[in-house]
């Protein structure tokens, strides 16, 4: 069985290569003998890391080639159909799609997160690309979203496959060179347009968790920019954070935040990393996907960057990570990243299923 893979891969994000490498392991796990070939931003570093072949994204002819010889596509994971990035994304991601369409290959979306499209044609060109496909979404907002969309596909949740990772790289270097006795704050940030007041109060925020005792350490899981925006903050704070290297690898950068006592992150997959370790987090939102996760593990938004209206309070904010200590709070997070870990299991399974079905 030969199948293609798209998504957005080889731009050296980290929880984008965490969820590619996570899908490759599951789906060799269930199927020894699979064939992989990756849409990459860098196809020469995606094939090296994990073992795949690999076609330059860019390159519509290849991609129409490679899929063309194919027994299908997967679409995923990611938030690969929304608008909220650019037109353009969504244009590339519905594309792909329909060039599989086009050759009749099939189509599964491997645990996708569906939303926002906040323009009439998003909505039209999503419903059209995702029509006959199958598959499993990130979480039920997602869900309701494509039924809201008029989309009737069979489609099911399915947390995102990162749950469950196991790295072969348990350790970090650059953290163990610290040599810390402190217990770990780590803080994952973007790049984002943001108000004075969120500033302030996330700085003031972790000044006092640095004062009662902890390390606040800032972690990029996407290069230069969101150690940018970790600087933003670290120049506002009267004590000193530690700011992690841009270059770590991933299995560096998940050692790090499984070496945390809390994570408060903006990036979806430092949460989902955090949870991956029963590690507790606080979350700060700029997208409803952040949200829904928080919202499904019972752990607090300290609030949404898009609103105005937000004050960014540092004692609100210290009282929420307080909550989190909770020995009850906890363990009803443990078990339900436990569940959470067996059903993003599944997939791998149901779209191995969906294609020997229409191989057949």
């Amino acid at each position: 069985m030969h199948l293609v893979i798209s998504g957005y891969y080889g731009f050296q994000n980290t929880g984008d290569e965490a969820i590619l490498q996570a899908m490759v392991y599951q789906l060799r796990r269930q199927e020894p003998g699979v064939r992989l070939t990756v849409l990459s931003n860098d196809p020469v570093t995606t094939c090296s890391n994990y073992e795949v072949e690999g076609v330059n994204r860019w390159d519509m002819a290849q991609i129409r080639r490679v899929i063309r010889q194919a027994d299908g596509l997967i679409s995923g994971g990611g938030s690969l159909f929304q608008d909220v990035t650019s037109l353009n994304t969504l244009i590339y991601y519905t594309s792909i799609v329909s060039i599989a369409k086009f050759h009749n290959k099939p189509v599964f979306l491997y645990s996708q997160g569906v939303g926002p499209l906040e323009r009439p044609i998003s909505r039209l060109m999503t419903r059209r690309a995702l029509k006959n496909v199958e598959g499993t979404v990130r979480d039920a907002q997602s869900l309701n979203f494509l039924h809201r969309m008029g989309v009737k596909g069979p489609f099911s949740v399915s947390p995102d496959p990162v749950l469950g990772s196991v790295f072969a790289e348990p350790s970090c270097t650059w953290l163990e060179e610290k040599k810390l006795t402190s217990e770990i704050v780590t803080v994952s940030l973007r790049d984002w347009t943001v108000s004075r007041e969120y500033k302030h109060g996330l700085a003031s925020a972790l000044d006092r968790l640095a004062e009662s005792g902890y390390t606040v350490l800032f972690i990029s899981m996407h290069g230069v920019p969101d150690t940018e925006a970790a600087e933003d903050i670290a120049h506002l704070m009267k004590t000193e954070p530690l700011i992690s290297p841009s270059h770590l690898s991933l299995e560096e950068k998940a050692a790090l935040i499984e070496s945390s006592a809390l994570l408060i992150g903006m990036r979806l997959h430092s949460l989902i990393l955090a949870a991956n370790a029963f590690v507790p987090f606080a979350a700060i939102s700029y997208d409803p996907k952040i949200d829904s996760f928080a919202k499904e593990l019972k752990q607090p938004v300290l609030g949404d960057v898009n609103d105005e209206k937000e004050t960014w309070d540092p004692a609100k904010m210290n009282a929420s990570f307080e909550h989190l200590s909770d020995e009850d709070n906890y363990a009803e997070y443990c078990t339900t990243v436990r569940f959470l870990i067996k059903e993003a299991e599944k997939t791998p399974g149901l779209a191995l299923r969906y294609f020997r079905k229409r191989l057949d």
